[in-house]
């Protein structure tokens, strides 16, 4: 039944493609693709027609739902108003529908973005970073840089836009410009020697009662630069997808002092190093949407860098779908808080995240310090009665291991959860 759906579809949207011919922007990585897709779509919406997948619409049947401008639902009566939007999408020319769809392409195994190639075709391509993540599907990291890199060789006349920092990218850099010498190539980075680059990158994480300021940086291409300042956003990544915006924005032919407007206005979205006030006068870097080892070590690094009147607290659950490398990968993160040298209390939710607890406390971390707890119901009022007054709290882990029950339980407006935390849909709250 679902293999009759998503062909189904597949054929709908190439159907809906080839009569109204939008500009197709591809975006896929390890992390970053969200916050990338919405950024790209934040920069270009006032000046474009654009289209752009909801939450994490990423899979075989995200991508055409999201080409059709469909929904997606369990309810028959949905389904029958879908058909008829379809039918209505290719009979008629309508005039409203975009000149731009922006779309987030997933893979979790080898050959899941050939698989979206056979959907639509990027005309603009964007690889955001290639981490070990979804290694329980794909093997190795090598597996998975070569799954990503096919979004690459989907379509001739291309553009391609390519994170240069990212360690494994840049490995490969070299031989990937080779093959992609007919296609036009964009480099964008901080640390490396790119075509769109942010240099003196600072960041201000300082929170009171009163406020929180974020990060600024220059934002240099071709000659031309713009200063740019972040209020209300924290975390040096997060950059990347900001350059990963600017470098679309580019080649629609914006100039840097209106992609400079547009990104200053910029907030990144909920469950991915959002800023909430807490309980008790804390403050919440709520990272709960997902982890992988990189970002989580990215987020540690942030909160060990902010500057705030109390403790700095770091809660972190299970990095799933790590396969082999799984122990291995959460005993880094461990040794990495130990090294930090400033976070105050650890906190770990799950089986696997226990392993973060082992090497802390391993290489030096005082075990009366760090507790552990099997799941995130389990954590929640401890975690309440444990923080105090100007303590600054990072909650990150996984889906599956639920982290944001924590940030609802400790946030000082829980009636405002459904606005502001990830997965508060009537379907993950009974699970």
């Amino acid at each position: 039944m679902k293999k009759t759906l998503f062909a189904i579809l597949k054929f709908l949207s190439k159907l809906v493609l080839q009569k109204y011919n939008p500009k197709i922007i591809g975006i896929t990585g390890s992390i970053g693709k969200t916050t990338t897709k919405n950024a790209v779509y934040q920069i270009l919406k006032d000046k474009f027609n654009v289209r752009t997948s909801e939450g994490s619409f990423n899979t075989e049947i995200g991508l055409p739902l999201t080409i059709l401008g469909l929904e997606n639902s369990r309810s028959i009566f949905v389904w029958i108003k879908n058909i008829i939007k379809v039918k209505l999408l290719i009979l008629f020319k309508n005039k409203n529908y975009p000149e731009i769809i922006i779309l987030e392409m997933g893979a979790d195994k080898v050959g899941d973005i050939k698989y979206l190639n056979t959907i639509t075709q990027a005309d603009i391509a964007i690889l955001t970073e290639v981490t070990p993540v979804h290694t329980e599907g794909f093997g190795n990291i090598e597996n998975i840089y070569k799954e990503k890199t096919n979004i690459f060789r989907s379509k001739e006349n291309q553009i391609c836009i390519i994170n240069s920092d990212s360690i494994e990218i840049s490995k490969n850099l070299d031989s990937l410009k080779e093959e992609l010498k007919t296609k036009k190539v964009f480099t964008y980075g901080v640390t490396s020697n790119s075509d769109i680059k942010a240099y003196n990158l600072k960041e201000n994480n300082a929170f009171d009662t009163d406020y929180v300021t974020g990060i600024e940086f220059d934002l240099a291409y071709d000659n031309h630069e713009e200063h740019i300042n972040m209020k209300y956003v924290i975390g040096s990544h997060g950059v990347y997808s900001l350059l990963a915006a600017a470098t679309v924005a580019i080649n629609f032919g914006m100039s840097l002092e209106e992609i400079k407007q547009k990104i200053e206005n910029i907030r990144f979205e909920k469950g991915r190093m959002s800023i909430l006030k807490g309980v008790k006068n804390t403050w919440i870097i709520d990272d709960t949407y997902n982890s992988s080892p990189v970002a989580c070590k990215s987020a540690l690094k942030t909160l060990s860098k902010s500057k705030n009147l109390g403790r700095k607290i770091a809660i972190l659950g299970d990095m799933l779908e790590l396969g082999a490398i799984s122990e291995d990968a959460h005993r880094e993160i461990g040794r990495y808080i130990f090294e930090l040298k400033n976070i105050d209390l650890l906190i770990t939710v799950g089986e696997r995240a226990r392993d973060i607890n082992r090497e802390a406390i391993s290489c030096g971390f005082d075990e009366n310090l760090t507790f552990s707890f099997s799941n995130s119901d389990e954590a929640r009022l401890f975690v309440q009665n444990k923080i105090k007054q100007d303590d600054l709290i990072l909650i990150k882990g996984s889906q599956g291991s639920r982290m944001e029950k924590i940030t609802k339980e400790i946030m000082a407006d829980p009636i405002k959860a459904k606005s502001l935390l990830v997965r508060q849909s009537g379907i993950w709250e009974r699970k």
